[in-house]
């Protein structure tokens, strides 16, 4: 998250439209609580997810997200041959009937399937206050 806020900031002073969201990771037994953050950039009217912080298997450049879902012809590149892309779906796990998240989903090469490695609902938008719980020294 730390490398997301300092991002975010960068972002911002530069004149960037932007917000924070919350994002539930998932891991082999399932889908996390809020347990990280990205970043929302709109740049000529397109929302981009940008995402610093994630880790090996996350993006390395913005990837756009459509507003109906579709999944994007030309998946986004990451690490060669990885590819990564933003799709629409339900949260495993979830009750609440027809309620979708975005999903950044994760391939390790084209001859392996999508996975989803985190979900989060891009119209949430998440401030410094919703991110105690997870790292209160940095906001002192």
């Amino acid at each position: 998250m730390e490398q997301n806020l300092v991002f975010a900031a960068v972002l911002k002073s530069l004149g960037f439209e932007l917000y924070t969201i919350g994002a539930r990771v998932a891991l082999p037994s399932g889908f996390t609580g809020w347990q990280h953050m990205g970043i929302i950039v709109t740049i000529d009217g397109t929302e981009y997810l940008v995402d610093v912080g994630f880790g090996g298997n996350g993006p390395t450049q913005p990837i756009p997200i459509f507003k109906d879902g579709k999944i994007i012809s030309q998946p986004v590149p990451g690490v060669l041959p990885e590819e990564h892309r933003v799709v629409k779906g339900p949260l495993p796990g979830g009750n609440k009937r027809g309620y979708e998240l975005w999903h950044l989903q994760h391939r390790r090469n084209q001859q392996t399937d999508w996975r989803s490695i985190y979900a989060f609902d891009k119209d949430l938008e998440f401030i410094l206050p919703d991110y105690e719980t997870y790292f209160p020294f940095a906001l002192s």
